[in-house]
């Protein structure tokens, strides 16, 4: 024992092992500012107006969509995502905008109508299903809201991390948060029936066209306010779809 120290040269060894934390650090005071400061519009629905700027005589017989390269647009591939509604091959296709040719077909179990692009994954209104998420890398199929009486002819819009749905047998025009929880439903069927195409602008500012109604609607991005911004006068009759361009403040009808 009195000559331990002289024999026994260490206990042991202390090593650094550096390593990325898997605990995130956050104020409380930065918490609460988050909450109590939510993206309010800018813009009243009072202050909108429209102004006819060009017509475009159609090719087609029955158009049911339309976009101005943002909101089915892929940028990362210069894509566009296009669903299937009723035809025959259930399917989401993939469209290379400059060959113009099919570039992918993913295939899916019902009737796809709304479409839109979120961190390169689609979420689609489904005939008979609700609300899903499509992965086109591996083509999986997650519920975000599960709902079997979704009619077709439903459609989607999406911006700042919210869905924006119409259903045209219930005459509502929803809006959820990406996990699928409703934040606030519109209903009004004096102006607003059988609701199709719907899209937003850059202050969360909702545009819904009523299919049978005939109006063009804007709601808030609440959903407490609403406006006619166009009518049967304005040759509108049997439409079914809006794009709202966010880069150029444009509504495409």
């Amino acid at each position: 024992m009195q000559d331990l120290d002289n024999r026994i040269k260490n206990f042991g060894e202390v090593k650094i092992d550096e390593k990325t934390c898997d605990v995130v650090l956050t104020r409380k005071k930065d918490k609460q500012a988050q909450i109590m400061l939510p993206h309010i519009s800018s813009r009243s629905v009072d202050n909108i107006n429209l102004k006819l700027l060009q017509t475009i005589n159609d090719i087609g017989k029955y158009i049911r969509g339309c976009c101005m390269l943002l909101d089915a647009y892929n940028s990362h591939d210069n894509t566009l995502a296009v669903t299937s509604g009723e035809s025959e091959t259930k399917c989401i296709r993939i469209i290379d905008i400059q060959s113009k040719q099919i570039k992918k077909l993913i295939p899916v179990n019902s009737y796809y109508y709304g479409i839109g692009v979120t961190d390169g994954k689609f979420i689609c209104s489904t005939a008979g299903k609700g609300i899903q998420l499509i992965n086109p890398n591996n083509n999986s199929i997650i519920d975000i809201v599960r709902d079997d009486k979704i009619p077709r002819y439903c459609y989607v819009a999406i911006f700042d991390n919210k869905i924006y749905h119409t259903n045209l047998q219930t005459n509502t025009v929803t809006c959820y948060d990406q996990q699928g929880t409703v934040q606030w439903t519109f209903k009004n069927e004096d102006i607003l029936r059988s609701p199709s195409g719907i899209s937003v602008d850059n202050d969360g500012n909702v545009y819904v066209i009523g299919e049978l109604s005939n109006h063009v609607v804007v709601i808030s991005a609440d959903g407490q306010q609403f406006k006619k911004i166009a009518t049967a006068s304005d040759n509108l009759c049997d439409r079914v779809y809006v794009d709202y361009n966010r880069s150029t403040n444009q509504l495409l009808v």
